[in-house]
């Protein structure tokens, strides 16, 4: 039922998310110590909303709600309005909140997940110079968003290199093309750096903002968590994958170049994840979430079997719950 649904161009469906979202969000204690650990030691923006949060615990809940939700809705519109797809689709909005959960710390409010909305927005505008003769200001705007997302978490400037890579297959090359994001961020990054010298606050050291440490990280490594990934959520990746790179043999030069850019940001965040795997032994959920929404939309898009697909979306929604709430 689900799965149907949001395959169509249905913008009612949407709604629904708010039966999905609460479901799928974290549980009580799930990833909430790890979470305030990260926001207490993380860059600016991240450290104020950690105070905030230390004062009004409830505020964690709220936020994290809200947020989850949020980023289902915008990573769709930005699939749809990019050409993602083939056809318009709500599936990475349903997917999305589950994807979010198999991740370490779910939904809760850690400075990746804060700092994503502005990564998508960034995307939208970089995305945008296709077709597009000037495009000096979607290119500077979208350096400003990744130094706001940096500011929340420093990793995100990273996500320059997926900046240029899309702008590399979308238009021919101009050094300015290149220059400009550089030019956004470093605005962002230096304004903020100034306001904290003028403040009297301590040093920045934006590095060790993401040396955090493992011991309050949350993982599911059972045996039951381990054959859920093994039996259900990896089929569901691979067939994705087969479904992508199926269609975008098929697809014309236009959305060949918009694919193109989305894997140069998938590939980016699984660079980030395995930075951060290596520096903490744990990684933000946030950064494989609409990556995997929209890997695993392709494989239901145009299911051979929709029961199959249903079960397979169903079984998911389960297992996310399960390692929410009881695991």
């Amino acid at each position: 039922m689900f799965v149907n649904l949001f395959r169509r161009n249905q913008p009612v469906v949407l709604f629904l998310l708010v039966l999905l979202v609460p479901l799928t969000w974290p549980g009580p204690l799930a990833g909430a110590a790890h979470a305030r650990e990260q926001l207490a030691g993380g860059m600016p923006l991240a450290q104020a909303v950690g105070g905030l949060l230390a004062d009004l615990p409830w505020l964690a809940w709220v936020l994290g709600l809200v947020l989850t939700a949020a980023l289902a809705l915008q990573f769709d519109q930005l699939a749809n309005r990019a050409g993602l797809f083939d056809r318009p689709n709500h599936l990475v909005a349903l997917l999305l909140p589950a994807t979010l959960v198999l991740g370490p710390n779910g939904g809760w409010a850690d400075p990746a997940l804060l700092g994503l909305p502005f990564v998508t927005w960034s995307m939208v505008r970089a995305w945008a110079v296709q077709g597009r003769s000037q495009v000096f200001g979607e290119l500077f705007d979208a350096g400003l968003l990744l130094g706001l997302a940096t500011l929340w978490y420093v990793p995100y400037a990273f996500v320059v290199v997926a900046v240029w890579a899309g702008v590399a297959v979308m238009r021919p090359f101009q050094w300015r093309d290149y220059l400009l994001p550089v030019l956004g961020m470093g605005v962002v990054l230096f304004l903020a750096w100034g306001v904290l010298r003028l403040s009297g606050a301590a040093p920045w050291e934006p590095l060790r903002t993401v040396a955090t440490g493992a011991a309050t990280a949350v993982h599911h490594r059972s045996a039951l968590w381990l054959a859920f990934m093994l039996l259900l959520v990896l089929p569901m990746a691979l067939i994705g994958i087969k479904a992508f790179l199926d269609h975008y043999q098929r697809c014309i030069m236009r959305e060949k170049n918009v694919r193109s850019a989305f894997v140069a940001l998938s590939l980016v965040m699984v660079v980030l994840v395995t930075f951060e795997l290596l520096l903490n032994g744990t990684f933000p959920s946030a950064l494989l979430a609409a990556p995997m929404a929209v890997v695993m939309g392709y494989g239901l898009l145009r299911p051979r079997r929709v029961f199959l697909a249903e079960l397979a979306f169903l079984g998911l929604v389960a297992g996310a719950a399960w390692m929410r709430w009881g695991g």
